[in-house]
């Protein structure tokens, strides 16, 4: 059996039925977290398994999840993921991230982790209803995050610092962007060995592959990586996502405008952090359109 490090059918009518029922929200207390929230005496590295240092407003949609867990009862230390600026009262994120938070903090604007332009604080969450990570199958590994109205942003003031990202358009649903020029950016470890979080914003450049070449690194299990999985591989294979990247956006180049097309999801520990050139797998954003747009009303274009 290989391992993961988490980076936590046809259409049917039953599952239009499922996808079309009210979605089930989760209140937050809106407990604040410090601005440091992570354990004060390590040390934070400039680099992420040799990424790229990201300019300031290069990835305007990045956003950085600090999140405080309650799990059986018990207070766990915050921790990190990455999410999606979607529009100015939505954020995307894996489900694996916040299945579980007691309290969540979105910090945009910034390629420096502790230096954000605007941090606020979710009111809610929802999980895609059909996630199931039962036997680290991963599936359907999509949440959304609600910003409170006092706290919607506005995009008039941000002075290029932040952006919501383009989806697809619904003509895209079936492509599977093979061999288009990509990037993967995130806040991670900067190696296996490393004990913390990147200080700065990272990337890497990706190229996505088929995915009958990415489950043939996965034992050919298809159960995991299905069609609602995309994978790719860094062009530099000492480049690669490491712990606390969960649900760093992958998008496309698209005539130079960038476009998402999945969130990190689980990479294969044999190739975390760059050990070896090993496929990531993202959740694949055009297969969640119904759900997407049945929760936060997000207009795709034709």
């Amino acid at each position: 059996m290989f391992g993961f490090w988490t980076f936590c059918v046809l259409f049917t009518a039953t599952t239009a039925a499922v996808l079309n029922q009210p979605s089930q929200f989760v209140k937050i207390n809106g407990e604040s977290l410090p601005k440091n929230a992570f354990t004060p005496h390590l040390k934070l590295k400039p680099r992420i398994a040799n990424g790229n240092r990201a300019e300031l407003g290069s990835f305007p949609w990045h956003a950085s999840l600090a999140i405080k867990y309650r799990i059986d009862g018990s207070e766990m230390d915050p921790t990190f993921c990455s999410g999606t600026i979607l529009n100015e009262k939505w954020i995307l994120t894996p489900a694996q991230c916040i299945k579980g938070a007691k309290a969540i903090r979105v910090d945009i604007g910034s390629v420096d982790i502790n230096r954000p332009l605007i941090s606020v604080y979710p009111d809610a969450f929802t999980l895609h209803p059909q996630y199931d990570n039962s036997n680290n199958k991963f599936k359907n590994n999509l949440a959304l995050l609600r910003l409170p109205e006092k706290s919607k942003l506005d995009f008039t003031k941000s002075e290029g610092r932040y952006a919501p990202i383009r989806l697809p358009t619904r003509r895209q649903v079936d492509e599977t962007f093979e061999g288009m020029e990509s990037y993967f950016s995130g806040f991670g470890y900067p190696s296996i060995h490393s004990t913390n979080v990147s200080e700065h914003l990272l990337f890497a450049e990706q190229v996505i592959i088929p995915n009958t070449a990415c489950a043939a690194y996965y034992g050919n299990d298809l159960e995991l990586v299905t069609d609602k999985v995309i994978c790719s591989l860094s062009v530099n294979v000492r480049q690669g996502p490491c712990m606390n990247d969960a649900g760093g956006p992958l998008v496309v180049n698209e005539f130079g405008t960038h476009t998402l097309v999945g969130l990190l999801s689980f990479v294969h520990e044999k190739g975390s952090c760059g050990r070896q050139a090993t496929p990531a797998a993202f959740t694949r954003v055009t297969k969640h359109f119904q759900w997407i747009e049945n929760v936060s009303g997000y207009q795709f274009r034709p």
